[in-house]
């Protein structure tokens, strides 16, 4: 194992703990909150969309007002960030878990509003401590936990809702908030005990408003970042939703009245008494699902990390296949709505095109080491900090479409029950945009010049020299493989060595554990956020006494 300056091995160990538990913490309330709302406030589900909408927007905004005032006026620390946030989301499952009401759900947003501040501190802080030539392989790994997350926190917190929902639901969040002390723990432990990579903020870059505009004009991969959010966040659980309509219509032969309000009546109003029953029979067919999709992701991991630190264009082709992905999806789903007395099983095909292509792995493997790359090192926290921005509107604007497209009149008349072609329809066009938008804008050797000379210095003056010494350096390790063949590096067999010597190589200043740690704390953070979503809807509905249009409004 090679020696890293600055302890950079415990560091990296350190850093991946913290990014997968902070991962499995993020997804508790994603997975639970819908039923948690259901049960626990009586909303329905578009109730408890429309809240979860505003919750999102809520958050955005914070991050969009307090971002600038904690960066550049407190000039805090990404460590201290992450801290921040992490305190903030813990409060905020704390709050709502003390406060069972619907004032609750709303006033936990108050000491709440900051927790985005988590993987904005810990995305910058992990790229300040990696050499560019190995960001795609150890992001590969943080895209491949924050891929498969959904799947392991889905069945974790399924099981904690069923467990607790009627005898003790507010300890759904206390779990979820307890996970976060442990990516705390990791974060404090890094700042307190490592020498941190951050740049001097006492002369650090005061952006003026007549360079906002410029700025904003080289975010070329976040819309595409939008995009793919936004498409994920609309149809994320409808594809499972119209598992369970086909199962009720043809399976049990129940009539369409009953199987249209299957998922947002209550346990007082399923009078044939089949709900459970029927969501057995789905989650059974969704095990599928989840072998089809980790054992891909994994075997990605150890091919695509590698190849995007080699070959320059390799991250815009991720984003290309991506897209067409999720296009091809779209229109299986959409087939499979069209002909919806078609074999259930069916609906699996649809999961295909993405295996093949390596997911949303692949495009989380594209995308935030896109921006750590291209971007340079004072600003690169502001920079994160904007792609969170923009994920947390991408989610509050899908939220409420997905909840009120799905309920508007089918695109069909063949039986089906709810508009799910309508969603997929907009998801597809969406996705098609930003395939375009990939094609046409993002090049990642254009984009490293021009951050470079527009922003590259802290001061207004630029050197040509400097510039291109900067550039160079960015991907002279780029160069020295530009006559290989992109395929032979892509399935070059030492690729998934090479991924995993970057973990465990060593590095001064605990970097490989602080990497370590930081991956565990984010799968953490992301599995407690998605807990809710899982039981919010149902929760909300027993505790606060939301109906549908509450829920989906609360949730924008």
């Amino acid at each position: 194992m090679g020696k890293r300056d600055n302890h950079g091995k415990l560091a990296i160990h350190l850093l991946v703990t913290a990014v997968s538990l902070y991962l499995l913490a993020y997804m508790g309330p994603v997975i639970m909150m819908s039923g948690f709302a259901q049960v626990v406030y009586s909303w329905d589900f578009h109730t408890y969309s429309s809240g979860a909408a505003i919750e999102n927007l809520v958050l955005a905004l914070a991050l969009f007002v307090m971002a600038p005032v904690l960066l550049r006026v407190l000039k805090l620390r990404d460590t201290t960030l992450s801290l921040l946030g992490l305190v903030s989301f813990f409060t905020l499952n704390m709050t709502r878990a003390l406060a069972l009401s619907t004032d609750g759900f709303y006033y936990a947003l108050i000491p709440g509003c900051l927790s985005a501040l988590t993987t904005v501190g810990i995305r910058a802080h992990m790229t300040k401590i990696i050499d560019v030539h190995e960001m795609g392989k150890v992001f590969s790994l943080v895209a491949m936990n924050e891929a498969n997350a959904p799947l392991l926190a889905t069945e974790v917190f399924t099981l904690l809702f069923d467990a607790t929902i009627d005898s003790n639901p507010k300890l759904q969040l206390i779990v979820v908030a307890l996970i976060l002390l442990v990516p705390a723990i990791v974060i404090t432990w890094i700042h307190c005990c490592t020498e941190l990579p951050d740049y001097n903020r006492n002369s650090g870059l005061i952006p003026r408003i007549k360079r906002v505009g410029e700025f904003l004009s080289l975010l070329r991969v976040e819309p595409y970042l939008f995009a793919i959010t936004f498409v994920y966040t609309m149809k994320r659980e409808l594809t499972e939703q119209l598992v369970a309509d086909k199962i009720c219509r043809f399976k049990y032969h129940l009539n369409a009245t009953y199987c249209s309000k299957l998922h947002t009546m209550t346990d007082h109003e399923d009078y044939l008494n089949m709900r459970s029953t029927i969501y057995e029979d789905k989650k059974h067919l969704f095990l599928y699902k989840t072998a089809l999709v980790i054992v891909p992701s994994l075997l990605a991991t150890f091919i695509i990390g590698h190849w995007t630190d080699t070959y320059v264009k390799a991250k815009k082709w991720l984003l290309i296949t991506g897209a067409l992905a999720i296009i091809a999806e779209c229109i299986i789903l959409i087939l499979n709505d069209y002909y919806f007395d078609w074999d259930k099983a069916l609906i699996l095909t649809a999961y295909v095109p993405g295996i093949l292509s390596g997911g949303l792995f692949a495009l989380l493997a594209a995308t935030w080491p896109y921006i750590a790359i291209t971007t340079p090192f004072h600003i690169l926290t502001t920079r994160v900090t904007v792609a969170e921005i923009i994920n947390l509107l991408a989610q509050a604007l899908g939220i409420y479409a997905s909840a009120h497209i799905l309920n508007s009149d089918p695109m069909f008349n063949g039986g089906q029950l709810h508009n799910y072609s309508g969603v997929f329809t907009i998801s597809g066009v969406v996705i098609v945009f930003a395939l375009i938008w990939s094609i046409l804008m993002v090049d990642k050797e254009r984009d490293i010049k021009e951050w470079e000379f527009r922003f590259g210095s802290v001061s207004n003056s630029v050197d040509g020299k400097d510039v291109a010494h900067r550039v160079n350096a960015k991907l002279r390790h780029f160069l020295s493989h530009e006559f290989i063949h992109p395929l032979k590096l892509l399935f070059n067999i030492k690729n998934g060595h090479k991924m995993l010597m970057s973990l465990v190589k060593r590095r001064d200043n605990y970097v490989r554990f602080q990497i370590l740690l930081l991956f565990l704390s984010v799968i953490s953070y992301i599995s407690s956020n998605l807990g809710p979503i899982v039981f919010g809807y149902q929760f909300s509905q027993k505790v606060y006494h939301w109906d549908y249009d509450t829920y989906v409004n609360t949730s924008a």
